[in-house]
């Protein structure tokens, strides 16, 4: 959904930011192509009362993980995951949520902060070529190295959502370049990453879900400015550093 999550003319003032910058939570696949879900069997969607919210990542049989933002006002009997098809809203297999478990540090000031959430499922997820579970990174991977985000979500700001599950690769960025691209926003639960002179980015549909590298999870699509915008890239809540907090309530 990458929905708009817009901050008060004080905070913009405050950060030096135009109010016409909003922060968009949950991002959209601009510049990418079309995937088989072979090629990224852990990614999910995240669905409320049976229409498509957010992308999520599978990370265990009866586990989802995705942002705390995409979950935090939603009713867990409203909630369902669907896993193993790339089509839109349809094809796999739907899971009800059982549970829904956010970060309790989440906030959205100044920035969306430990945004990230677990989703139990009540029927376990079936793993097979289309359904696999990815493992948690510890590290962050250096800057510079290219990661893949995935999802369903619009190809260009304000456009509409793709019918097909889309990826995107990236580069991930230093964290004094990604506090230079967000001054006073960026905390060590966060990372930025993006391409030189903007074009390829997620944005509205994508949040919660996967940012990939080398076959493990290192962050989930959590905020940015705008989508695809020279100089603003998207911030990941950062798998690394937030995988005790999983390990804790999840077991993984």
């Amino acid at each position: 959904m990458r929905e708009l999550l817009l901050v008060s003319c004080l905070l913009f003032s405050v950060y030096g930011a135009s109010i016409n910058d909003p922060y968009q939570l949950d991002g959209r696949i601009i510049g990418g192509y079309q995937i088989s879900i072979s090629n990224a069997p852990y990614q999910a969607a995240y669905e409320l009362n049976g229409r498509q919210k957010c992308g999520a990542s599978v990370i265990s049989n009866n586990y989802a993980l995705s942002a705390a933002h995409c979950s935090i006002s939603d009713a867990v009997a409203s909630v369902s995951i669907r896993v193993g098809t790339d089509q839109r809203a349809s094809g796999g297999s739907v899971h009800k949520a059982s549970q829904i478990i956010n970060h309790e540090k989440y906030s959205t000031f100044p920035s969306p902060r430990f945004d990230i959430s677990l989703i139990k499922v009540a029927t376990p997820f079936v793993l097979s070529a289309s359904v696999k579970a990815i493992p948690l990174a510890t590290v962050l991977p250096a800057a510079g190295s290219a990661v893949a985000t995935s999802g369903w979500g619009a190809t260009s700001e304000g456009g509409s959502a793709s019918a097909h599950l889309l990826q995107v690769q990236v580069n991930v960025l230093s964290q004094a370049d990604c506090k230079r691209a967000y001054p006073l926003r960026i905390t060590d639960q966060m990372f930025c990453a993006g391409v030189s002179g903007g074009g390829k980015d997620t944005c509205q549909g994508d949040s919660g879900g996967p940012l990939v590298h080398g076959g493990q999870l290192v962050g989930v699509v959590s905020w940015g400015v705008g989508c695809a915008r020279a100089r603003s890239p998207g911030v990941y809540a950062s798998v690394p550093a937030l995988a005790a907090w999983v390990k804790q309530h999840a077991g993984v």
